[in-house]
């Protein structure tokens, strides 16, 4: 295996380890579940060749990443992680913006065949996540499920333009008009509180298919 430098730093109130090799541009390489860094081990070297710096951190919750506090691990939690470690590695200041890797970026066809760009794609499951979640979980009870729609709720109706993945900036990146989703959902909710507390909770019958956003 390659000798890679490996480090800690803080970012969003969690202590990132992370692998490092080479010098340049940031490229930011993100595992999922059930990977952890070395998911990267051959693709560091050859990002360092090329002329880049490829950090690839253990993400919150793999060892010896801390885990946090509060428990949490939604996706708009993992977003928030990545926008925060790129200053926190002392990217934000480079004439060439950073970029992200993500395991089926690697895995799959070549980037210059893709038509959707990877910050694109993240900002859509982002949303996908939160609005999935908020029908899902208002079909249930039970103090998880009611903390989790409320967790998405405040994404989605809290107007904040200066973080780039809040949920009227991902709707402006998306051309989608927030406040039709916004109406919609809240529709939602009253039709939902308004039925009987046994059809909330359906036992059988096909499950409500997720929530894709066309391209």
């Amino acid at each position: 295996m390659a000798d890679f430098h490996s480090g800690n730093v803080q970012a969003n109130g969690i202590d990132f380890h992370y692998l490092e090799m080479g010098r340049g541009p940031l490229v930011l390489c993100l595992h999922g579940f059930p990977d952890n860094a070395l998911t990267y081990r051959f693709l560091l070297p050859a990002l360092a060749e090329a002329g880049f710096r490829g950090v690839a951190p253990f993400m919150r919750g793999y060892t010896p990443t801390g885990k946090p506090q509060d428990g949490r691990y939604q996706s708009v939690l993992l977003a928030q992680d990545a926008v925060a470690l790129i200053p926190a590695l002392g990217a934000a200041s480079q004439t060439l913006p950073p970029a992200a890797g993500l395991p089926e970026q690697f895995y799959s066809r070549p980037a210059a065949t893709d038509k959707v760009h990877g910050e694109v794609a993240l900002m859509r499951a982002v949303l996908e996540d939160a609005i999935n979640c908020f029908q899902k979980q208002t079909l249930k009870s039970g103090r998880r499920a009611q903390r989790l729609v409320r967790e998405a709720e405040e994404w989605l109706f809290t107007d904040d333009p200066r973080w780039p993945f809040s949920f009227v900036n991902i709707c402006a990146v998306l051309g989608l008009d927030p406040e039709y989703l916004r109406l919609g959902l809240k529709r939602l909710r009253q039709r939902l509180s308004a039925e009987p507390q046994e059809k909330k909770q359906p036992t059988t019958g096909p499950a409500r298919p997720p929530l894709k956003i066309a391209a």
